[in-house]
């Protein structure tokens, strides 16, 4: 007669919460960690089919250990079917600063390539300090493009990290890397030696 969901109370806090207050700062180790935790967990999600379609600092969480996890599944989308969505309810409620170009204003749109962007958007913010972009307009005008450069910000970024983040957010969904393969690159990226 019921139905019940059991889920795990995980210790930690959000993303969020790291990126606005300053004793909660991560360093450059704990941000890879975040970033391939992130990444490994979305590569997991869309093996089965699971499209989040609001991934934003603040559904990502970061316990002391150093482990992430995804949550607010609430409007992802399991699957390929498309005849159910609550996908026009769903836009009022999301942070439309992560979302990719071709869900705004049609959540229904959304695919794995989607998620992978928003993360793109996530990662700029955790590296930066600063989302890429003041609001969606400016993102279409610049194409996906940073305006910011994050090797501005200092040497400490392996060589090649700023143009993998930017191939996250590509403008066009097609041109986007799956989650297992940005995880892929990222792995290549960090065992590269830095140049002199």
């Amino acid at each position: 007669e019921r139905f019940v969901l059991v889920i795990e109370d995980i210790p930690g806090q959000a993303l969020r919460l790291h990126l606005s207050r300053p004793t909660l700062a991560l360093t450059l180790d704990q941000k890879i960690a975040v970033t391939r935790g992130l990444l490994g967990a979305l590569a997991h999600a869309h093996a089965y089919q699971v499209v989040h379609r609001s991934l934003s600092p603040a559904t990502i969480l970061v316990t002391k250990e150093g482990r992430v996890s995804i949550t607010n599944f609430d409007y992802a989308r399991a699957g390929t079917e498309r005849s159910h969505t609550i996908s026009g309810e769903a836009l009022e409620d999301l942070d439309a600063a992560y979302l990719a170009p071709e869900c705004q204003g049609n959540l229904s749109a959304a695919t794995a390539a989607s998620d992978v962007f928003s993360t793109g958007f996530i990662l700029y913010e955790v590296f930066l300090g600063s989302r890429p972009f003041t609001n969606p307009a400016e993102l279409h005008q610049r194409r996906g493009v940073f305006p910011v450069r994050l090797a501005s910000t200092g040497p400490e970024l392996p060589a090649g990290f700023e143009a993998w983040i930017q191939t996250l957010c590509a403008y066009d969904p097609l041109e986007r890397p799956s989650a297992a393969e940005t995880l892929s690159a990222l792995e290549e990226i960090l065992i590269t030696p830095r140049p002199d």
